[in-house]
């Protein structure tokens, strides 16, 4: 119970800091619209941009600013952690207001570079529902649909081998 109080505790405390806080309710309110409106139009154009063979990879491929120098690419990568991270902060704290808390924690998410991404993104891209909607995106941009890589499957149960399985008979 303590467990399921804490998150009402909290998510009462920073509607009361809103309420109480009319101009900072104001830019809350303010930055998201931007960031809906920002969603509404960016995402369908990143995902019509997207190259169709982007998940066929088992591991992901190189970027582009890869090849720079490494303080040019420690300094890419903190500003796209730093961005992403306000991106999932911000929706997080877009529940409470009609909006788009889960798009725009996605969106915080996919900017975000830390180990075992790709393997998510190609996980939820992967899910049935998912891979429609954005194959539906791209054809309204008369994008192919995009294509996904297919783990193969682990047999939990081999099948036992054979006798004799392997050996050349003399005869």
């Amino acid at each position: 119970m303590l467990a399921l109080s804490l998150p009402v505790e909290f998510i009462n405390g920073i509607r009361e800091l809103l309420l109480a806080n009319r101009t900072l309710w104001w830019w809350f309110v303010a930055f998201s619209v931007v960031t809906f409106t920002g969603s509404v139009i960016l995402v369908p154009w990143l995902l019509a941009r997207m190259p169709a063979d982007y998940f066929t990879h088992r591991k992901r491929h190189r970027t582009d600013w890869s090849t720079e120098h490494p303080f040019s690419r420690f300094m890419i990568q903190l500003g796209k952690n730093i961005g992403g991270s306000a991106l999932i902060v911000a929706g997080l704290l877009m529940f409470f207001p009609p909006g788009m808390g889960l798009v725009t924690m996605f969106a915080g998410l996919v900017l975000m570079d830390f180990p075992g991404k790709y393997k998510i993104e190609r996980w939820a891209v992967n899910r049935q529902p998912v891979l429609n909607a954005v194959n539906w995106l791209r054809a309204r941009y008369d994008r192919p649909p995009l294509e996904m890589w297919i783990p193969p499957r682990k047999r939990k149960n081999p099948p036992p081998e054979q006798p004799g399985a392997g050996e050349i008979e003399n005869g």
